[in-house]
């Protein structure tokens, strides 16, 4: 908290030793590349010592997105559309600024204020600038929500972070991923297969939400594993 405006601050504090200092400082380059946003937590401060990183954010984040919209008596598609939509919205901001964030998943969407609906997109500590003509890869997410790019360790792009919008907009609507298995290694399996095979997750869905799903969890080519 800021003594002289009493305003509140989150901040994250990051070990620096040899083998964490260059991603935490490419962390830190990209909050600053990118410039304040409603739908971002966005940097603030930030001190480094020998050993250490303090990132102060401009933004003192609450409850997860999926929290809050769990704490409703009954909501709707049209409930779920008001939080996707500002996701995709920071999302094209943050392609914008060339940059990926890769690592979208509940944890990572919170919400702005204690009773609005607001959300902010937060933790930038998988992201990647953007390099042109370069091949680029990414360190292995969260199984439920990672695209099959990055689970077989091929380049990544920014429709990268769009695979996991979209299981996270079933996960709203039905309260579980569509590609969760009995283990991790059953629901990477299960991601590899792709939306198209899971035919009684589809049947589930209105057409809308179906139709959005599908051109989200798309892939170009089936995965061989």
């Amino acid at each position: 908290m800021a003594r002289s405006t009493r305003e509140e601050f989150a901040a994250k504090f990051i070990p620096c030793c040899n083998a964490r200092r260059a991603v935490a400082l490419r962390e830190l380059q990209i909050l600053r590349r990118l410039s304040p946003h409603l739908r971002l937590s966005s940097l603030r401060n930030a001190f480094q010592t020998p050993d250490s990183l303090l990132i102060i954010l401009s933004d003192l984040c609450y409850e997860e997105m999926l929290d809050r919209l769990s704490k409703k008596t009954e909501f709707s598609e049209s409930d779920v559309t008001i939080y996707i939509r500002q996701l995709l919205e920071g999302l094209a901001y943050i392609h914008g600024c060339d940059v990926m964030h890769l690592d979208i998943k509940p944890s990572n969407i919170l919400m702005a204020h204690p009773t609005g609906d607001n959300i902010k997109i937060c933790d930038f500590g998988f992201a990647q600038q953007v390099i042109p003509s370069h091949s680029q890869h990414s360190c292995f997410g969260f199984p439920e929500f990672v695209a099959p790019e990055i689970t077989l360790n091929l380049p990544v792009s920014t429709a990268s972070d769009l695979w996991p919008v979209g299981v996270l907009t079933y996960l709203c609507l039905h309260g579980t991923t569509p590609f969760i298995g009995e283990n991790d290694r059953a629901t990477l399996q299960n991601v590899l297969r792709g939306w198209s095979c899971l035919k009684r997750q589809q049947a589930r869905l209105s057409t809308g939400s179906r139709d959005f799903i599908c051109q989200l969890l798309a892939q170009e080519q089936k995965y061989e594993h």
